[in-house]
């Protein structure tokens, strides 16, 4: 049986390396009552941390209050699954790593990152993604 594109390890060499970049996507939840505190140490501290790191590409920050939780979408982008485990680590790319002060704020997070190739979309002329 074949493999398919959607199939294949980010780092495998048949992939289009010059067309895809990859994102890492991960999830935390911190209580309703922390999560002001958690939005502003991850904006002021830790993404800010990523950059000049080689590869990384920028993120996005997503926040979904939920009664008492609210949970944390974190999408990084990286130029490549190499840049990826630069930054993340050989043994273990998909790992996420929470600084303490970050895990005393949450009730959980992914243990795991999950990698995706971005797919380049062929805008209109004129059109800017916001």
């Amino acid at each position: 049986m074949a493999t398919t594109r959607a199939q294949r390890h980010p780092a495998d060499p048949r992939r289009n390396e010059s067309q895809a970049s990859i994102a890492r996507v991960w999830h935390a939840w911190a209580a309703a009552a922390n999560a002001d505190d958690y939005e502003r140490y991850v904006s002021r501290e830790v993404i800010p941390g990523y950059v000049g790191m080689p590869g990384f590409l920028g993120a996005f920050y997503h926040r979904r209050d939920d009664g008492d939780e609210v949970e944390f979408l974190v999408i990084t982008r990286w130029e490549s699954f190499d840049a990826i485990i630069a930054f993340a680590g050989a043994e273990q790319p998909a790992r996420t790593t929470i600084p303490q002060k970050a895990a005393d704020m949450l009730l959980r997070c992914d243990t795991q990152a999950t990698h995706y190739e971005d797919i380049p979309i062929a805008w209109p002329e004129g059109f800017v993604v916001r």
